[in-house]
């Protein structure tokens, strides 16, 4: 138990450490890349920060993002897979969120690809969570980026984080 818990701990400080390689310019790091519509969405300075950065965590706890999500997802024929699903996308100025990247794991850490129906039943289930703050840094009004970490257990959500 405390062997699980301790990687899931590492999985998500690296996920917190990865995102904070930055450019010096406005643009996002390279694999955070996105088309001009989705920049478009953004607001001036484009993202420069994280979540815990600006003091914008969600309203809801985890485990009620947890709950809302068992409420109204529907497993796909046979969905059996395990691991972690970590959904990060950008909270813009105007509270609205945008500019999706998916990563996937299985429960040792390898790369997999996780039913492309659960991935899009996550983006379209965020996208309706409410509860996000603007951020503010240096009194000046800013996008921010967020992520939410999913475990998955035999085709079961048991956890969401942050």
């Amino acid at each position: 138990m405390m062997d699980k818990l301790l990687k899931t701990l590492v999985f998500v400080l690296l996920n917190i450490c990865c995102a904070n390689s930055q450019t010096n310019d406005s643009l996002p790091p390279a694999r955070y890349l996105i088309d001009s519509l989705e920049f478009s969405k953004l607001c001036k300075p484009e993202y420069r920060y994280e979540y815990f950065q600006v003091a914008g965590k969600n309203d809801k706890s985890s485990d009620q993002i947890l709950k809302e999500l068992k409420a109204v997802f529907v497993p796909p024929k046979d969905f059996r897979q395990s691991g972690f699903l970590t959904i990060k996308f950008i909270v813009n100025c105007h509270k609205e969120l945008c500019c999706f990247h998916v990563f996937e794991m299985d429960e040792t850490y390898q790369t997999i690809e996780f039913d492309a129906g659960v991935k899009a039943q996550l983006i379209a289930f965020i996208k309706t969570l409410n509860g996000w703050k603007s951020a503010e840094y240096e009194g000046k009004t800013t996008n921010y980026r967020y992520y939410l970490n999913f475990v998955i257990k035999n085709g079961e959500f048991k956890k969401v984080s942050p």
